[in-house]
């Protein structure tokens, strides 16, 4: 009896002893980088916040109070570098060998699979070098069109909500037209999503997927699979991921049976024109140790570049207006530059949109 009881006692203890050993080299490496001081088994976990607003409030004042540069910080035993240095930051981003991402990305596994984002290893190196030729200058020639007419239409939406003395929210505003460009671009599909909005039901399902896991990357609980299967919002998220997979596969299944039936080949100007099926044709005529890719493979890429080619964009799109806002002066420069490169389109005969260019 007594030793059941002890047992039971020395058990937190024990626990406690294993998590320390098994990262006890780890600490005196990373414990040499500055950052702030830590708990026993919390670590930063208590300082950083709860919300995603603080928790990047808490990451920026941390790079302030350790001189702009790299600091280190703990969540728990889960030991983090925050690399702010541009000259280390340019050896990991040039490197083709550190290309394993974060636990944090297993979130993009039920959705994208294995694409070029998540991959790793030679499937990375195989597959990147498989989609290099679909971004050949000449080809993203061919998008101009598009992008101007999907810009045309994202500035008459931007006056219509700014009239007035509207606050408006800029990056879910760009959402929609990013979403309408990469859709239009990569999959050769129109969805309308700038003025049709969340009446579309992939559009709002692209939408709800990405707010999901940005929120779970904030959610200790959320980021276990298992543990999310638990959460009341898990069954929503499933019907999401399902709309978003038979979405991506059937624009899949109709362009092979396009291929197959020599229809790709033969149409020029309807939806599975080359020039807006650039993407997709490369990895439907694309192969990898000598056999062509199956659909989950192909899947996987489609997803991933949907993913990267609205998420990221409408961040970077986003993020450049709200620059251009906080400095006037750059902003003239900006406006002068681009009006005398539509000036000289104009002079030798180039296709152009004067209202896009804005």
């Amino acid at each position: 009896m007594w030793f059941i009881l002890y047992a039971f006692l020395a058990l937190p203890l024990l626990v406690f002893a294993y998590f320390e050993l098994s990262v006890a080299k780890k600490k005196r490496v990373l414990n040499k980088i500055k950052g702030p001081p830590t708990l026993p088994i919390l670590g930063n976990a208590h300082q950083v916040g709860k919300s995603p607003a603080a928790i990047l409030n808490t990451l920026f004042d941390w790079w302030y109070e350790y001189d702009k540069d790299n600091y280190r910080m703990w969540i728990g035993y889960n030991g983090n570098i925050c690399v702010t240095n541009p000259k280390h930051l340019e050896v990991i981003l040039n490197s083709i060998t550190l290309i394993k991402k974060s636990g944090i990305y297993d979130l993009l596994n039920p959705w994208l699979g294995e694409g070029l984002l998540t991959s790793t290893g030679s499937k990375w190196h195989k597959h990147r070098k498989m989609i290099t030729p679909a971004f050949h200058f000449n080809i993203l020639q061919d998008f101009h069109q598009v992008m101007n007419e999907n810009s045309t239409k994202f500035i008459k939406r931007l006056k219509k909500v700014s009239a007035g003395d509207s606050i408006i929210d800029f990056q879910d505003e760009t959402h929609y037209l990013t979403l309408d460009v990469i859709c239009d671009t990569a999959m050769g599909v129109t969805i309308n999503a700038i003025e049709q909005r969340d009446t579309v039901e992939v559009v709002k399902a692209f939408k709800d997927m990405c707010y999901n896991i940005n929120m779970r990357a904030f959610h200790p609980f959320k980021r276990s699979e298992l543990l999310y299967r638990l959460a009341p919002d898990y069954p929503a998220n499933v019907k999401t991921l399902k709309i978003l997979q038979d979405f991506t596969n059937e624009i899949i299944e109709k362009r092979i049976e396009a291929h197959r039936t020599g229809i790709a080949k033969k149409t020029e100007d309807n939806e599975f024109s080359r020039k807006k099926m650039a993407f997709l044709d490369t990895l439907l005529s694309s192969t990898i140790d000598g056999r062509p890719l199956n659909q989950q493979e192909i899947y996987e890429e489609v997803s991933t570049f949907m993913f990267e080619g609205h998420d990221t964009t409408t961040s970077g799109v986003a993020y450049a207006a709200y620059l251009l806002s906080r400095f006037p002066e750059e902003q003239s420069v900006s406006f002068l530059r681009n009006s005398e490169l539509s000036w000289a389109m104009r002079c030798i005969g180039m296709p152009h949109s004067r209202k896009s260019q804005r």
